[in-house]
């Protein structure tokens, strides 16, 4: 399933990408730059209808790399990943969500929430 995804690390520039697989343990991504494997993201992504109860949902996770294929699709990075967790973020608003989402993220790390290393 081909999502648009935010990414964020530590170790990089921010970056983008779209899923090719996800499930509740891990995704599979093509990222627009290089990710290192052991690297902690975190990623703002929206879940469409099939993935929900029907309502399109943004969503705020964190994975650790476990595997990068360098050369993937259209010359992006293919980048496997698994993550402990996934929450819902309020609000509907497509550009004005995904700004939201990530400041929510980040929020989450400035007071203390589960950071996964960022």
């Amino acid at each position: 399933m081909r999502l648009g995804v935010s990414i964020r690390s530590r170790q990089g520039q921010p970056a983008t990408g779209y899923t090719r697989d996800l499930s509740t343990s891990g995704i599979f991504l093509y990222a627009d730059s290089e990710i290192l494997v052991g690297s902690e993201l975190e990623m703002v992504l929206m879940l469409p209808t099939q993935l929900t109860d029907g309502e399109k949902r943004w969503v705020c996770c964190q994975a650790s790399v476990v595997r990068v294929e360098p050369g993937g699709e259209d010359g992006r990075f293919g980048v496997a990943g698994q993550y402990p967790e996934y929450r819902e973020l309020a609000g509907n608003s497509g550009l004005t969500l995904a700004l939201l989402a990530n400041r929510a993220c980040t929020e989450r790390r400035r007071i203390g929430g589960s950071d996964g290393g960022l």
